[in-house]
C-alpha cells in the first residue's frame, strides 16, 4: 500500500431533520464521527442529499395522529415507522401553524392510559420519534414517553431479546412485528410510509393475517440541486485524478446517482473508485449497476458511523 494513499468521501444520504423540517438540521452523525477520527487518508468529506420529500395527505395523517395520541378507545394498538421522513411528516402534520389548532383542544385533557407499541426500523428512527414526543410535551399536550413502547430491530436488552436478532430493514422489521404483535378484536396497526415503499413489510404482514392501515404520507423525488452538486463534485475529483469513495444509504439514491453519472462511467473506471452501501436493499440495487462495470462493493456490517469507518479502513488496507 502506498503511504500517500488518500481519498475524498461522498456521503449520499438525506439530511437528518429529527426535529421537523422547520428546524435547522443537526450535524450529520457520520460526518461528525469521521471528523473526530482525524484520519490522514480521508482528505475531504462531502455530504450530499440527492433526494427531496414532499409531504402529502396531511389532513388524513393529522386525524389519525389525534386518534392515536388522545383516544383511549382507539383501534390503533401499534405504529410502524420505517424512516425518519415519516416522523418528519408527523411534525408537519402537528406543528405547522394551521395544523396545531386541531391539537390545542386536547391540551387540558387527561392523558390516555393505554400504551401504543411503536415498531421502528432502527435506533435513529426511534430517536426521531422520541424527539417528536418531547415536542408534544413541550406544547402542553397530555402525552409522555410512557404512552409508547418503542421496539426496534436493534434493541439488545431487557425484554427485547427477540428484537436483537433482526437487522435494520423493513423486511426484518416485519419479522419482529410478526413475532411480537398480539392482535385482539378489531385492533389495527397504523403504517404511514413513503409512496415508493417496498412491498416486503406489507406482504409479510398480510401473509400472517396482521391487520394494518397503510397511508402514504410523503413522496420521494430527485433533488435537482443535490444532483448538480454531486456531478460537479465528482467531475472536480476526476480532473484531479483523486481516489473517490461513494457511500450510498438508500436504493432511491442509487438510482438517481447512476442516472446522473452515466456519462462519467469511463472516467470513473480510470480512477480508483470505491463504493460502500448501507443495508441489503441498497446493496442489491448497487450490484445491479456495479456488476455491469466490474466494480466491487463493500457492504457495511451495520448502519453506524463506526461501521463506515471500518469499511474505509478496509479500502485503505487493500490499496
Amino acid at each position: 500500500m502506498s503511504q500517500s494513499f488518500s481519498l475524498d468521501l461522498l456521503l449520499l444520504k438525506t439530511t437528518d431533520r429529527s426535529g421537523g423540517s422547520d428546524e435547522a438540521p443537526a450535524k450529520d452523525r457520520y460526518v461528525e464521527f469521521l471528523e473526530q477520527q482525524n484520519s490522514s487518508f480521508i482528505d475531504k468529506i462531502t455530504h450530499l442529499n440527492l433526494l427531496e420529500f414532499q409531504f402529502v395527505k396531511e389532513d388524513q395523517l393529522r386525524s389519525k395522529l389525534i386518534d392515536i395520541l388522545f383516544n383511549s378507545q382507539t383501534k390503533y394498538k401499534a405504529l410502524i415507522l420505517t424512516s425518519r421522513q415519516t416522523v418528519e411528516s408527523f411534525h408537519n402534520a402537528t406543528f405547522s401553524k394551521e395544523a396545531f389548532d386541531s391539537f390545542k383542544a386536547y391540551q387540558n385533557c387527561q392523558a390516555r392510559q393505554n400504551v401504543t407499541i411503536v415498531y421502528c426500523v432502527g435506533e435513529q428512527t426511534a430517536k426521531a420519534f422520541n424527539v417528536y414526543v418531547d415536542k408534544l410535551r413541550e406544547a402542553n399536550l397530555p402525552v409522555d414517553h410512557n404512552s409508547f413502547l418503542i421496539k426496534t430491530t436493534t434493541t439488545t436488552s431487557g425484554q427485547e431479546e427477540t428484537a436483537k436478532r433482526h437487522k435494520q430493514n423493513s423486511s426484518e422489521l416485519a419479522k419482529l412485528i410478526i413475532d411480537d404483535f398480539k392482535p385482539s378484536g378489531e385492533s389495527l396497526i397504523f403504517y404511514p410510509c413513503s409512496s415508493i415503499r417496498k412491498d416486503d413489510l406489507s406482504n409479510q404482514l398480510r401473509e400472517h393475517s396482521i391487520q394494518f392501515d397503510e397511508l402514504f404520507v410523503y413522496d420521494t423525488g430527485k433533488s435537482e440541486k443535490g444532483v448538480e452538486q454531486f456531478k460537479a463534485t465528482l467531475q472536480a475529483n476526476l480532473k484531479q485524478d483523486k481516489s473517490i469513495c461513494l457511500v450510498f444509504f438508500s436504493p432511491s439514491g442509487v438510482e438517481i446517482a447512476f442516472e446522473a453519472i452515466q456519462s462519467l462511467f469511463d472516467e470513473c473506471l480510470s480512477t480508483k473508485l470505491s463504493v460502500i452501501s448501507v443495508g441489503p436493499s441498497t446493496s442489491a440495487k448497487l450490484k445491479h449497476y456495479l456488476n455491469q462495470l466490474n466494480l466491487s462493493l463493500i457492504e457495511m456490517a451495520e448502519p453506524s458511523p463506526k461501521a463506515l469507518f471500518d469499511s474505509l479502513n478496509l479500502i485503505k488496507l487493500n490499496k
